[in-house]
């Protein structure tokens, strides 16, 4: 799709302000400058993310009733020491 000056002119009438239409080899050092830094933001958010996974948990102590069909399940007792964890099932 090719971006005629009646387009442009139009654009600008509209007060827009939009980049400006280039050659396919204009384009591309911009484009190259922009894509080292966006595989630099996502080396750094990787990294972050990485971070985020690596920190310890904590232990949640608070006791939930959540409410489902056919009965209430309470999570009172789940923390304790002797506590084997039991399969999930679907409150729905």
């Amino acid at each position: 799709m090719t971006t005629s000056s009646e387009d442009v002119q139009r654009s600008e009438l509209r007060g827009m302000k939009t980049p400006a239409v280039v050659t396919a080899e204009e384009w591309k050092a911009p484009w190259e400058k922009l894509h080292v830094k966006e595989k630099a933001h996502s080396r750094a958010r990787d990294a972050l993310a990485a971070e985020r996974r690596r920190m310890p948990w904590l232990a949640d102590v608070k006791d939930y009733a959540f409410e489902g069909a056919p009965n209430r399940v309470f999570t009172r007792g789940t923390h304790s020491a002797e506590h084997k964890p039991t399969p999930l099932i679907q409150l729905v």
